[in-house]
């Protein structure tokens, strides 16, 4: 007997964890895999992972259960994620998958929505569906990437009006970068802001050589290419706030106040109030510090930095 490796009910897009080899090892399959005859073969329907870790430890033989008759694709899909509903939890791109596998079993729209969607803890939702559809249609490599990345299908969101070129110019910047969420969201939606602003596909925009040389530079960390090329993307998507910021950093650093005294300017440009903030431990610190603040009312550079927010607030 032969069993074989259908990919029609394998989901997960990771190895099997160390966990459970060390508890095949030791105590051998306790829950059986459930087959389906197929010729003088067998097809795993559940327990990929366990046949795989089995396979590894140089088991000949696991314990199984076959039913009479082969089921249905669809039935096959279903039973794998019924008995992996209590235990399993799937990636964003791991459910695209599968709703990928749905569709190809001929399942219909309304009852991958209906039934099958609350089965992968998703509201019925038709916008989550063709979400999860679009996500599909991604290449095998760059969906095993965002899957390790763990993005959530919101960060994926502006993918889905790029062309499989600028997806494949996206793969190994994030691979090379492997940003969290938030810092891949920025990431993704500046460089879809700019490439509409700019009128061209993403794909021309990341292969720049303002992107391409910080990415392939070995001498900077990972963190370092990050913060040049978020930078330049920045200053692609907004020039005016870039230039604004510079006019901020360069007048704040003119007025030359000490770690203790922190200048907090208007968040986001919004609005044309400052705060101070003042950090001492005695009399004479607080003393020392409100005479620096007395000094920089003079200074040339904090006219200039009101005059940055004044100009802004007025439009």
């Amino acid at each position: 007997m032969k069993i074989g490796q259908d990919a029609l009910t394998r989901f997960s897009l990771d190895a099997p964890p160390a966990t459970l080899a060390e508890s095949i090892k030791e105590l051998g399959i306790t829950h059986p895999l459930l087959l389906a005859p197929q010729g003088e073969n067998y097809q795993i329907v559940c327990g990929h992972r366990r046949a795989e870790c089995a396979r590894r430890l140089g088991m000949d033989t696991v314990p199984a259960f076959v039913p009479a008759s082969a089921p249905s694709p669809a039935d096959a899909i279903l039973r794998n994620l019924t008995e992996n509903r209590p235990h399993r939890v799937y990636s964003d791109m791991e459910k695209a998958l599968i709703i990928r596998k749905l569709a190809g079993a001929a399942v219909r729209e309304k009852e991958i929505i209906q039934e099958y969607l609350p089965r992968l803890d998703l509201e019925r939702s038709k916008k989550l569906f063709e979400d999860l559809k679009q996500c599909a249609g991604f290449s095998e490599s760059l969906a095993l990437l965002l899957h390790q990345l763990n993005l959530p299908l919101r960060v994926l969101t502006p993918l889905f009006r790029w062309d499989a070129d600028s997806r494949n110019a996206l793969e190994p910047l994030l691979a090379a970068l492997r940003p969290g969420v938030n810092k891949c969201r920025e990431l993704i939606e500046l460089a879809d802001e700019t490439a509409v602003k700019d009128g061209e596909p993403p794909r021309a925009l990341l292969n720049r050589d303002a992107i391409q040389k910080p990415l392939q530079d070995a001498d900077l960390s990972s963190h370092e290419k990050y913060d040049a090329i978020h930078k330049q993307l920045r200053l692609w998507r907004y020039p005016v706030l870039t230039d604004l910021q510079r006019r901020v950093y360069r007048a704040i650093d003119q007025l030359q106040l000490d770690g203790r005294i922190q200048l907090r300017t208007p968040q986001n440009f919004e609005g044309d109030r400052f705060k101070i903030e003042l950090t001492f431990t005695t009399r004479e610190e607080l003393v020392q510090q409100v005479e620096r603040l007395f000094r920089v009312t003079d200074a040339e550079a904090l006219d200039d930095l009101i005059q940055i927010f004044r100009e802004i607030s007025k439009g």
